[in-house]
């Protein structure tokens, strides 16, 4: 079996005890999305983004479990916003992991990118840390 990418970040996210991920479905993370359950994760869809980091915090606020989220690019990610502003003021850690288009679409990041948008600046004043994964093996 070849290693991709989202089996790697599925054995990380299960290796730190995550057992939820609340999401979207979307082409870019369908590698995670197949991963997830042969890694004892189960995968929760959502119908909006922000519901996805309400849904992470109540794992961690009932159970003391960290839960992740995953996202589509563009609108999806920005919609997580206000959840992680949220679980940030209120001391909730989870794992966001927003998706992007391929690297050479959007970065250097455009305004005319379909979707995209510096994500890494969006979310700086919100998050305790967060950084861009430019190729597999670095995650």
């Amino acid at each position: 079996m070849r290693l991709t990418g989202g089996e790697l970040l599925a054995r990380c996210l299960a290796v730190e005890g995550v057992r939820y991920v609340f999401g979207l479905m979307s082409p870019e993370v369908d590698p995670l999305l197949a991963a997830l359950e042969d890694n004892g994760i189960l995968f929760v869809p959502v119908r909006h983004e922000a519901a996805a980091a309400y849904m992470a915090e109540g794992i961690y606020k009932t159970t003391g479990q960290v839960a992740a989220i995953v996202t589509n690019p563009g609108p999806g990610t920005a919609n997580l916003l206000p959840g992680v502003v949220t679980a940030r003021h209120e001391g909730v850690p989870f794992v966001a992991i927003t998706s992007q288009h391929q690297l050479g679409v959007v970065y250097p990041c455009t305004p005319k990118t379909f979707q995209g948008q510096d994500q890494i600046d969006l979310f700086r004043p919100a998050v305790k840390w967060g950084a861009p994964i430019f190729a597999w093996n670095r995650i």
